[in-house]
């Protein structure tokens, strides 16, 4: 899934900036050799990267803000806290793979969480959605796979995984997993000057139309 995941990320091209495009860590190490206000078009994808604390995806979101062009756009997607709702269901509450699961879905960010971080990073009319992914698999060996590429369950045995996939077998035979991808973009908008008396009125000038 990790080399599907590279090659699903779309192409896009700005007119008049450099597009830029990666997963988060990645990303971030590109950004530092952009000069300021160079990027028309920034895609930061999460879906492979570890959550991250509010202070640090906030600093992260400023800075590629601040490598992008008035007028340029920020896309983000992320992993949301209800993935693998299905894999919770099959579970034994008190299992450590349950409290493993548990942990990583509560560090997840919801669409107003993302939301919320693109505007206090000095982006405008930011605009979320999610989305529901569920991938079906024969074998809990490909499933298990598939999750690890993710990021997920790296440093637990990986039995006790195969087993919880086992668990959630539908009458069909299959195992089917449901991902939430949260979706967002927002804009770098143009600085304004503060006036000079914020009591001032701002004047309203009409011009005429040739």
């Amino acid at each position: 899934m990790s080399q599907a995941l590279v090659d699903r990320r779309a192409v896009m091209r700005w007119p008049n900036g450099q597009t830029l495009q990666g997963y988060a860590d990645g990303l971030l190490a590109e950004l530092n050799t952009c000069a300021p206000g160079s990027l028309g078009l920034v895609s930061w994808v999460r879906l492979t990267e570890k959550p991250l604390g509010p202070k640090d995806l906030l600093a992260r979101l400023q800075c590629c803000a601040q490598a992008m062009t008035d007028g340029g756009l920020l896309m983000a997607a992320d992993l949301g806290p209800t993935s693998l709702t299905d894999l919770v269901n099959g579970l034994d509450a008190q299992s450590p793979e349950a409290r493993a699961l548990a942990a990583w879905r509560a560090t997840r960010l919801d669409l107003h969480d993302l939301g919320d971080a693109l505007s206090a990073a000095g982006l405008a009319e930011p605009v979320m959605e999610s989305e529901s992914l569920t991938l079906t698999y024969q074998s809990e060996q490909t499933a298990l796979h598939d999750l690890q590429a993710l990021g997920l369950f790296l440093d637990q045995p990986a039995q006790g995984w195969s087993r919880a996939l086992s668990g959630v077998r539908k009458p069909d035979g299959l195992i089917r997993l449901t991902l939430e991808v949260v979706i967002g973009h927002a804009w770098r908008m143009p600085s304004r000057k503060p006036k000079l008396d914020p009591h001032e009125p701002t004047p309203i000038r009409f011009a005429r139309r040739n």
